[in-house]
C-alpha cells in the first residue's frame, strides 16, 4: 500500500471544511472487498483473461480505451527555495501517478498527479470557484485554513492542497514547477 493515507485524510479535510461530499458520499463506483474463500457463503471472484482491462478511476471517469490515460507529467517544486522539507517516506510517485508532500513549521504542501488526484474533481468542478492554474481552467477551495487547487492538463488530473499559504502562494509554486521524469522523482525520494 502506497503512503497515501494522510493525503487522503488532507483531502477529506479540506473538502469537509467546503462541506463538499468527501469519503463515502462519494459517486465512484464501488469494489468489492476480497474476502477469504473458505468463508462460508465466500464466492470466488470471476478469473481474468488476457483481455481483461482494469479501468482506474481516472479512466473510467474519460472512458478511456486499452490504451489508457496519457503519460502522467511529473512536477517537483522547488522546496529548498519556499523553506520546505520533503516528506518523502509519505510520498511516491509511479506509472499511475505521483504524491510529494512537504513542509515546514506552520505550513504543509501535497502535490498530486494522476489517477488519485481524479478522486475530488467533481466536487471541485460543482462547488469550486474557476480560477486558471498553469494556464489551464481550474477550481480552487478556499477554507480558513488553507486552499486547495484542482485543474486537469495534459488529459491527467492534478491537486494542490496547502495549509498556511494563501491561493497566490500556490499558483506562484505551481507557476514554477520543475518538470520530471518519474525516475528522476523517485531518486529525488530515496535516503
Amino acid at each position: 500500500m502506497k503512503p497515501v493515507f494522510a493525503l487522503l485524510v488532507m483531502a477529506t479535510v479540506l473538502l469537509a471544511a467546503c462541506n463538499l461530499p468527501g469519503g463515502s458520499e462519494s459517486s465512484a463506483p464501488t469494489v468489492p472487498v476480497a474476502v477469504d474463500p473458505s468463508a462460508p457463503g465466500a464466492q470466488s471472484a470471476p478469473a481474468a483473461t488476457p483481455e481483461t482491462i482494469i479501468y482506474m478511476p481516472q479512466q473510467m471517469r474519460d472512458g478511456a480505451s486499452k490504451e489508457g490515460p496519457p503519460p502522467v507529467t511529473y512536477f517537483w517544486p522547488d522546496a529548498t527555495a519556499l523553506g520546505m522539507a520533503v516528506l518523502a517516506d509519505r510520498s511516491y510517485a509511479d506509472n499511475l501517478g505521483f504524491s510529494l508532500e512537504l513542509e515546514k513549521p506552520g505550513v504543509s504542501l501535497v502535490l498530486m498527479g494522476g489517477d488519485i488526484a481524479s478522486a475530488a474533481w467533481d466536487a471541485a468542478v460543482q462547488n469550486g470557484t474557476p480560477v486558471e492554474i498553469r494556464g489551464q481552467q481550474g477550481y480552487v477551495f478556499s477554507p480558513p485554513s488553507g486552499v486547495s487547487l484542482h485543474w486537469v492538463e495534459n488529459g491527467n488530473y492534478y491537486l494542490a492542497s496547502a495549509l498556511g499559504m494563501n491561493m497566490e502562494e500556490v499558483l506562484a509554486l505551481l507557476a514554477k514547477m520543475e518538470i520530471v521524469k518519474q525516475t528522476d522523482f523517485q531518486t529525488r525520494l530515496a535516503p
